[in-house]
């Protein structure tokens, strides 16, 4: 620490201050900070414990939603004054991490204040967020907030996005316009913006963003978290919150064959492109980043079978109520027996 401490001088510490977004690789991104903190000290980063639930998190979520005015929030697990007290003690650069920080970014007044706290003790605050092509994040977001106990249909979730350029539900705002989400930062704030797609190793690219890599950390090959549930198990779990029932596992089993792989329908594909294409080629040239204004072909989903409009729907629930375990394994759903 003497060392590095000399070596330093009288350089101005620095945040890292990494907001999500939401399905980018943020659990992969904690949980190998959180996991490591004698290798990050060792190259002059710290970690905080304050703001991290118990459990399966490993980001400063209490942080966020403290910053939010959040119900979820506990002051036992720590709030924004116990972090700064906890950075105040350590003299090392600060990793900060939680997707939930996009929705506090838009209590901009809380955020602000959070961020003039830091720079009041001569740190030098850096906002990193990733950020996902819309087509693939509206469907990964919704197979994640199935789990969540989001009850609505796909159709209806995607119309919501479309008229409102974000999502909003309970508390979170989850904005898939990117330049409404980056004007919410504060003024003279140094952002780095980084492309889930292009980064392809999420993790290692952050490490890259710190001025390190896996090794440093002594990681080898890039950890991966929450990998996205199939289309199948997700619609058992939409299928038992309508119903109440849960889908026998012959019946999944043969779900699984029609709908795993599935994508959104063409018109919403078209749909979501048109609306945020002319922000997104805004960010690109703005922030340097690629990746958001040519979606990825393995987005449009597949040459056959149905879509998540489709399925995700009261109609389809209606039909694999009526299904029995051999009946569905010769059922067509999309019509045809």
């Amino acid at each position: 620490m003497v060392a590095k401490i000399a070596r330093r001088g009288l350089k101005m510490r620095r945040c890292i201050l990494h907001i999500g977004t939401h399905k980018t690789g943020t659990t992969s991104i904690q949980k190998t900070l959180a996991g490591h903190g004698a290798a990050l000290a060792r190259h002059g980063f710290f970690y905080p414990e304050t703001g991290i639930p118990q459990g399966e998190n490993f980001g400063q979520h209490y942080v966020a939603w403290d910053l939010i005015g959040d119900e979820e929030f506990r002051p036992i697990f720590g709030a924004a004054d116990r972090l700064l007290r906890e950075i105040d003690a350590s003299d090392r650069d600060i990793v900060i991490s939680s997707e939930d920080l996009e929705t506090a970014i838009w209590h901009r007044q809380r955020f602000g204040d959070f961020v003039g706290e830091l720079r009041r003790r001569g740190i030098e605050v850096t906002i990193v967020v990733y950020l996902r092509n819309q087509l693939d994040y509206v469907r990964s977001l919704y197979l994640q907030l199935i789990t969540r106990k989001y009850e609505g249909g796909f159709a209806g979730f995607a119309d919501g996005i479309l008229a409102a350029r974000a999502l909003r539900w309970q508390w979170r705002v989850i904005s898939f316009c990117y330049r409404d989400l980056l004007a919410q930062l504060p003024a003279d704030t140094r952002i780095v913006v980084r492309s889930y797609e292009r980064a392809g190793a999420v993790t290692a690219d952050f490490a890259g963003v710190l001025g390190l890599t896996l090794a440093d950390l002594g990681i080898v090959g890039e950890p991966r978290e929450n990998p996205r549930l199939s289309v199948s198990k997700a619609f058992a779990l939409y299928f038992k919150r309508l119903t109440g029932r849960d889908l026998e596992a012959g019946i999944v089993s043969a779900l699984a064959l029609a709908f795993d792989g599935a994508g959104i329908a063409v018109a919403t594909r078209d749909r979501l492109i048109a609306a945020f294409d002319a922000s997104n080629r805004e960010v690109e040239r703005r922030y340097g980043v690629s990746g958001l204004a040519d979606p990825r072909t393995d987005c449009l989903g597949p040459a056959r079978g149905p879509s998540f409009e489709t399925i995700f729907s009261d109609d389809m629930v209606r039909r694999v109520a009526a299904l029995t375990p051999a009946r569905a394994a010769a059922f067509d759903l999309l019509g045809k027996k």
